[in-house]
């Protein structure tokens, strides 16, 4: 049976948006194995005493029950640049632990730090993050995205970011963009400037 990862930021011994990660959680147990989940993580996070100060990363394997739960501190990327990649036929709907369709991808990457891929021209995701851009305005994100990530699912319900269509050829109409996921978010995210998401 294959197996599903969620991925939780520890704040200061603090779980973030438990809320999120339960509900797609629950989403995925339903959808993929037709049944109602029994894990609630609430109860089986325990967060070590070394994990009390600063940000970690609590890694929880699952399928119908959970197979490991592990901690370790969060490294940051500075990711800077960024390399469109067409992937029409990738499909990520549910956050697996085989990642092996974007390990290919990640290949195709050149000089740049790294992708940004689409589908039939259409923007969705980086290989381990949804994107948001900058109008000037507002915070957008595509609705062509791959997966549902829990600091995406956030944003939009406290209508910090709003969903739009966004082609490869919109890209120059904005000003930034920036990586969000259970880690990055509004306040920890870096930006990346436009002239370098790579064609």
């Amino acid at each position: 049976m294959f197996q599903l990862i969620e991925t939780i930021r520890i704040q200061n011994g603090n779980p973030v948006n438990l809320i999120q990660h339960q509900t797609r959680m629950d989403r995925s147990i339903f959808e993929l194995f037709k049944t109602k989940n029994n894990i609630q993580l609430q109860n089986i996070i325990e967060v070590p005493n070394e994990a009390q100060q600063g940000i970690w990363k609590c890694r929880i394997i699952y399928n119908i029950e959970i197979h490991e739960i592990s901690y370790t501190p969060y490294i940051y990327r500075n990711i800077k640049s960024l390399q469109i990649i067409e992937a029409s036929n990738i499909e990520y709907p549910y956050k697996y632990s085989d990642r092996n369709e974007f390990e290919k991808l990640l290949y195709k990457k050149k000089d740049a730090d790294e992708i940004l891929i689409t589908k039939n021209g259409y923007i969705t995701d980086t290989s381990y993050t949804n994107i948001i851009f900058f109008d000037g305005t507002q915070w957008v994100t595509p609705q062509t995205y791959l997966l549902p990530g829990t600091q995406r699912a956030f944003l939009l319900q406290n209508n910090k970011i709003e969903e739009k269509s966004i082609h490869k050829n919109d890209i120059l109409k904005f000003k930034k963009a920036r990586m969000i996921n259970c880690f990055l978010d509004l306040e920890y995210g870096n930006d990346i400037a436009i002239d370098q998401i790579y064609s």
